[in-house]
């Protein structure tokens, strides 16, 4: 794969890889679990809008213990911000450190061609053996800040991105995965473990059903244009 065939449009959050439309691992997991459709517009907004701020946050702590070596505490203290300090307790307790953070990935067939793309959250190390996790192993962690927790769909997200990450050759994940919910406190929640080739498999799957759905929706759209160009008439 060559990553500068790759470009992103901001605007409208496409992804395009050599010119063609490519999804990225939220709305390729959307066509299997998608969203409660009876959910207010203004509660997804909303409840975007805080993900958003508290992943931010998230990403300066873990900038700051990467790059400036400065303690998880000493930063939690000074931000204000409950999720902040509630993460920097789940690191410590755990003796755990972030290694990477906010990075995109692309998922790769069995022919190096890119199936989705998507930015992880953080890897993790761990640095003594302490249940569930393993002294020296890297982790794959998502944060999730709804008010509910879906378990499958967070599985098969944090897996993407492992098999994702662990294509590129750099280094090697452990094959367990974790997401960190904050809403209320916080809690490390153990996640499914899926195999790579099922990954692979059912992420190509829904690519077809992907493409499949947006040429739908392009040909609605050009009926619609020549509906109103012959009303025009």
């Amino acid at each position: 794969m060559n990553r500068e065939l790759f470009e992103y449009d901001e605007q409208n959050h496409l992804g395009y890889y050599n010119g063609k439309l490519i999804p990225s691992v939220t709305q390729i997991l959307d066509i299997l679990l998608p969203l409660d459709d009876s959910i207010p517009e203004d509660r997804l907004t909303n409840a975007a809008k805080r993900g958003t701020d508290i992943h931010a946050l998230l990403e300066n702590l873990n900038e700051s213990i990467v790059a400036r070596n400065i303690s998880a505490n000493d930063y939690a203290c000074k931000s204000g911000s409950q999720e902040v300090y509630d993460y920097a307790s789940i690191l410590n307790a755990y003796h755990l450190r972030p290694l990477k953070y906010e990075e995109m990935v692309f998922l790769l067939d069995e022919n190096g061609e890119p199936i989705c793309y998507g930015h992880y959250d953080c890897i993790v190390g761990a640095y003594a053996d302490i249940e569930p996790f393993e002294n020296g192993q890297p982790y794959m962690l998502d944060y999730k800040t709804t008010s509910v927790f879906d378990k499958r769909k967070t599985s098969l997200q944090t897996h993407i991105y492992r098999v994702a990450f662990n294509q590129q050759g750099v280094l090697q994940l452990n094959k367990h995965t974790f997401g960190l919910h904050l809403r209320d406190g916080v809690k490390l929640i153990p996640l499914k473990d899926q195999e790579d080739d099922y990954i692979i498999s059912l992420c190509k799957e829904l690519r077809v059903l992907f493409e499949e759905r947006n040429n739908k929706q392009w040909i609605k759209w050009l009926i619609n244009i020549v509906e109103i160009v012959d009303f025009a008439k």
